[in-house]
């Protein structure tokens, strides 16, 4: 885990126009970390609804 100060390095780096590589020899980070604080998270896909809601058949009256 990297800390804040290295992140905001890559971050700033990366926008100026360095290497990947670069990046991570200079701050002696491997290159996949420095490639996982470039690329933003990608947002969670919604859980996909294959069944529909299951409903409670309420008793009926006599």
């Amino acid at each position: 885990m990297t800390g804040k100060t290295k992140r905001d390095l890559v971050l700033k780096w990366h926008k100026r126009g360095y290497d990947t590589g670069y990046i991570a020899k200079t701050l002696g980070l491997p290159v996949a970390e420095v490639l996982a604080i470039i690329t933003p998270p990608r947002p969670q896909d919604p859980p996909s609804r294959r069944r529909g809601p299951e409903f409670i058949q309420p008793p009926a009256f006599d």
